[in-house]
């Protein structure tokens, strides 16, 4: 092992963002970011989510086809922006109560259908990378909020958060497994309840799962709660947040007695995509910035939410860009010779050779 103390780094991400995980035999760096700050969101169009690369999912299902009592029907108007004032990080939104974008499902069922909110990614190449949320899921029994890759019924990864629990998250990767007995994962070997011992819907939490080619690890506040190596995607998607019920006993219940709301403050996303011609050319001195780990529920504290891109000027810009260009004082990673040196800088610096 060979160390060094380096100065402040300041250089752009350029060749991607890492995650601090050393001698893992999963890749670990990826080319590609999406980081959404949905505290200062300020309105939801047809069109998209203000200057974002999320789009309102809406459409209608039946009872039959949502597998449950009732059918969901996913509208624009359950998807409210409730944002903070411009360079503010704390306190109530706009509307008073929890801020960010709240996703809504609401107690009336309309022509049979329980109306609730979707929005998803616009591309749809994603491949392996970490995903994260912070979100203050309901406490009102009946929804399901969930933050999920999806590519089709059986390559799905989930983290799923049912209000008549809330002490629980369960971790799923749906599969063939699941869909013979219905799509219904229990009692298959990629399904798993986390009880935290407290009320989930009291504070905002950070939900995650990093997808690798040979297993899927699920956090919650920085800490695993489950790894799954069967079943694991290795085609792409692309992401989504969903606040929905439709009456099924054995999941969401519901509906819910009074109209239920899952707030959402940021995403958080670094991966790999298929499109070969978007990766990046390293220019120069190869550098990868470092993942910051959450350590805790993701308090809003009067402190910035991080992010390697910051939207100046507090104004939400987030995109699918291939670098960020404002590190902002994150721990990077100096790619420094064909000998996979890497370099570590936060407060204090230190090459790993990792050979």
């Amino acid at each position: 092992m060979a160390l060094a103390l380096l100065p402040s780094v300041r250089a752009a991400c350029e060749c991607g963002f890492s995650l601090p995980t050393i001698n893992s035999t999963s890749p670990s760096v990826f080319t590609h970011s999406i980081e959404t700050d949905f505290l200062h969101i300020s309105s939801a169009t047809y069109a998209g989510i203000e200057n974002t690369p999320w789009q309102p999912q809406i459409w209608n299902q039946t009872s039959k086809q949502s597998r449950g009592v009732y059918g969901r029907a996913n509208t624009l108007m359950n998807i409210i922006p409730n944002p903070l004032p411009n360079g503010v990080w704390s306190g109530e939104g706009a509307r008073g109560g929890d801020p960010g974008l709240q996703l809504v499902v609401r107690k009336d069922v309309v022509d049979g259908m329980v109306t609730g909110a979707e929005l998803a990614t616009n591309r749809t190449d994603i491949l392996y990378g970490t995903f994260r949320v912070g979100m203050k899921v309901t406490g009102i029994n009946g929804t399901c909020s969930a933050f999920f890759w999806y590519r089709n019924d059986t390559h799905e990864i989930d983290v799923e958060y049912l209000s008549k629990n809330t002490s629980i998250v369960n971790t799923i990767l749906q599969s063939g497994a699941a869909a013979a007995q219905g799509f219904d994962a229990a009692g298959t070997s990629t399904y798993q309840k986390y009880d935290v011992d407290l009320s989930l819907s009291d504070e905002y939490h950070e939900y995650r799962y990093d997808w690798f080619p040979d297993r899927v690890d699920f956090y919650l506040d920085g800490t695993k709660v489950s790894t799954y190596n069967e079943n694991v995607p290795d085609a792409p998607g692309h992401l989504l947040l969903s606040h929905w019920s439709n009456g099924n006993a054995g999941w969401s219940m519901g509906p819910p007695g009074e109209d239920a709301v899952t707030t959402i403050s940021y995403v958080k996303s670094y991966f790999n995509v298929t499109s070969g011609s978007e990766v990046p050319e390293c220019d120069g001195g190869i550098s990868v910035c470092q993942i910051p780990e959450q350590s805790g529920p993701p308090v809003l504290d009067g402190r910035p939410t991080f992010f390697f891109n910051p939207p100046p000027p507090q104004a939400n810009i987030s995109t699918s860009a291939t670098s960020p260009t404002h590190p902002s004082g994150a721990l990077h990673i100096a790619l420094t010779s064909p000998a996979w040196f890497v370099c570590i800088a936060w407060a204090v610096a230190s090459c790993l050779d990792l050979v």
